[in-house]
């Protein structure tokens, strides 16, 4: 489906797909919502009405714990979690840090998971637990999976699944740019 954007500059287009991406992923979380758990790739904002969704976090640009902190995080063992904490932006969530398996460095094997703060505080530390014990059994290996062990099996599968139905890349790169010199 082809969307018009008033965006102009190469970063504004970038951001627009970015959102439009974020809602698509929303729509599909919202269809098989009430699981007994939905991990969604990425932080919950746009889909932190779904009930029992855990926002799965790869990357740690962001710190979200105070410095005297954060050196728990390396001495988290593979398998364990951090007590929860409460972060709020624009929305409240309850966040924590899991450490999928051992990898290189200190946040190795690191990732965050978040659910809302639209619920009690101890049915966020269930759902905590209920996450650390899940996450690591489905922690991708490095010979599989270069960002191995943060995607996890079912999230790479389905990427790889998704780039073999657009098809051949350069095919699509040189499409894009004949459209967007016409």
């Amino acid at each position: 489906m082809a969307v018009n954007s008033p965006r102009s500059t190469a970063e504004q287009l970038w951001l627009g797909i970015q959102q439009r991406l974020a809602d698509l992923e929303a729509a599909v979380a919202r269809q098989v919502g009430g699981g007994e758990l939905v991990v969604v790739d990425g932080p919950l904002s746009h889909s932190r009405d779904i009930p029992d969704a855990v926002g799965y976090i790869k990357s740690q640009r962001v710190q979200y714990l105070p410095m005297e902190l954060r050196g728990l995080l390396a001495t988290l063992p593979v398998g364990s979690r951090t007590p929860l904490f409460l972060t709020s932006m624009n929305w409240s969530r309850f966040s924590w840090y899991v450490r999928l398996a051992a990898a290189a460095g200190p946040a190795g094997g690191l990732v965050r998971c978040e659910v809302s703060a639209d619920q009690p505080a101890a049915d966020a530390v269930r759902a905590a637990g209920r996450i650390t014990a899940t996450l690591p059994r489905f922690a991708s290996a490095l010979h599989k999976d270069p960002r191995a062990p943060q995607n996890l099996y079912p999230i790479g599968g389905l990427e790889r699944e998704l780039r073999h139905r657009l098809g051949d890349r350069d095919l699509a790169v040189r499409a894009l740019r004949r459209a967007a010199a016409a």
